[in-house]
């Protein structure tokens, strides 16, 4: 549903959301700012209650920043199974292709010495 943000860099997307979430902060306070004001000032507790709301808000998002680093440590160790299990096989299908005769041999290891390399600079660099 939301995968359009993939299409874009993160600076851009990071920079849509910022300045949407500032506008849209913007729009309310000018459409709803004359209603609340008066009964903002009213209240003697308000710089009270401003300051529980904002600490709310901030253990809010120092639990989400947690959450966010600890899903890309877990994205990072994915990665590192994936790419050793990947070097693993090729190891292994290097060894097991060596019990073949020569010509076919020679051949064998060169494909793979070339998808190595392969996946190494152009694919994966």
């Amino acid at each position: 549903m939301y995968y359009w943000v993939y299409d874009y860099s993160p600076l851009v997307s990071g920079s849509i959301f910022v300045f949407g979430f500032i506008l849209a902060t913007f729009l309310l306070i000018y459409l709803f700012g004359r209603f609340l004001r008066p009964l903002l000032h009213k209240n003697t507790q308000t710089n009270e209650m401003v300051s529980l709301m904002l600490s709310s808000f901030l253990g809010l998002y120092a639990l989400l920043l947690g959450l966010l680093a600890v899903a890309a440590y877990q994205n990072l160790s994915d990665v590192t199974t994936v790419v050793s299990n990947e070097a693993s096989s090729l190891a292994a299908l290097y060894r097991d292709v060596q019990a073949y005769p020569e010509p076919t041999k020679g051949l064998l290891q060169n494909e793979l010495r070339d998808y190595t390399r392969f996946t190494i600079d152009r694919a994966w660099p």
